[in-house]
């Protein structure tokens, strides 16, 4: 009976600890949901935080603890990125921010693809399926997917160096 209620016990404990991190994991993946960078009257931002928010404004709803990145030469921009890794389906990648005059700009996500093009591929079609066709322009060095609308901007970026391929996916404004 005791080795039942200690097998039990452990059963029940591994699965808490696999829901923890599964619910980790899937919060993570939620800073920077590709599906999720625009708003319901169709403008492109990141969540609820409209462009033009205050560093302070922004840190309140990011569950991240981000680092600045100073600037030698004392500009108005300014850059902050997270500490920790983030989940980036099925990758470990960074998060990051951008500020003017301490006005939201840019809010982005990047990792290395292990899955190459075809995995970039795949998140730029997804993307397609959400936010309409795309101006794709691809180079020697890079692709890049794009979507405009009323200043705002969606960009999807694939570069590989050294046979390593690498995503960068952002959402950003700029004014026209």
């Amino acid at each position: 009976m005791k080795k039942r209620i200690l097998t039990a016990t452990v059963f029940i404990c591994l699965i808490l600890v696999g829901l923890s991190a599964c619910g980790d994991k899937a919060g993570q993946e939620e800073v920077f949901d590709l599906s999720r960078l625009q708003t319901e009257d169709g403008a492109y931002q990141y969540k609820d935080i409209p462009f033009g928010s205050s560093y302070e404004e922004v840190a309140k709803k990011i569950p991240l603890k981000l680092e600045e990145m100073t600037s030698e030469s004392g500009s108005a921009w300014s850059f902050y990125y997270s500490v920790e890794p983030i989940a980036f389906y099925g990758e470990e990648g960074k998060f990051s921010l951008e500020f003017t005059d301490d006005k939201l700009e840019t809010v982005k996500a990047s990792a290395e693809l292990s899955g190459g093009e075809e995995q970039f591929e795949e998140l730029a079609g997804k993307m397609v399926e959400w936010y309409g066709e795309a101006e794709v322009n691809v180079s020697e060095t890079a692709t890049i997917y794009s979507w405009e609308k009323n200043g705002g901007h969606i960009n999807a970026i694939l570069f590989e160096d050294s046979g390593k391929y690498y995503g960068i996916f952002g959402v950003f404004y700029m004014e026209e």
